[in-house]
């Protein structure tokens, strides 16, 4: 198994991503035949990630250059694919990040609504619990309560 350090080395790519300039002349016809025959010695892991360093114009047009010079389709298309999945994947934890935090947040003024209104801890937890787990319905109920009013006892 080969380290990704192996595969940037093969391909004299520096460790930090390359320069839009660098990009475009990578993109260009120029220098594809050398690039074919190094991405054929690769795994598809390393290519997809060499691919996910261009952005779609210049990674379609890249491909293209290297299909014309006799790069493997099926590695460059199993790479694509690849590359697709890790990007959905990114996306999707992006998304649950999001939700966690707008979860947290909810938890968090609901924390304050339950201590401020029974001027108890233990119903800042269950506030806290409640608004975390089910948020929309929480800071309703919060909110028909009159947000962080004290209880008329």
């Amino acid at each position: 198994m080969r380290s990704r350090s192996m595969s940037r080395a093969r391909l004299q790519m520096p460790k930090r991503r390359p320069t839009s300039d660098q990009m475009r002349t990578l993109a260009d016809a120029a220098g594809t035949q050398a690039l074919a025959q190094k991405i054929a010695q690769m795994p598809t892991a390393d290519v997809a990630l060499f691919l996910g360093q261009f952005n779609k114009r210049l990674r379609a047009q890249l491909i293209t250059n290297l299909l014309a010079a006799g790069a493997d389709a099926t590695k460059l298309a199993e790479a694509v694919r690849d590359l697709t999945s890790l990007e959905d994947l990114r996306r999707r934890r992006a998304i649950r990040i999001t939700l966690w935090l707008l979860g947290l947040a909810s938890g968090t003024a609901s924390a304050f609504h339950g201590y401020r209104r029974n001027e108890n801890v233990g119903a800042a937890i269950g506030w806290f619990v409640a608004g975390t787990f089910v948020p929309p319905v929480t800071l309703a109920v919060a909110a028909a309560q009159g947000f962080g009013r004290r209880r008329i006892r």
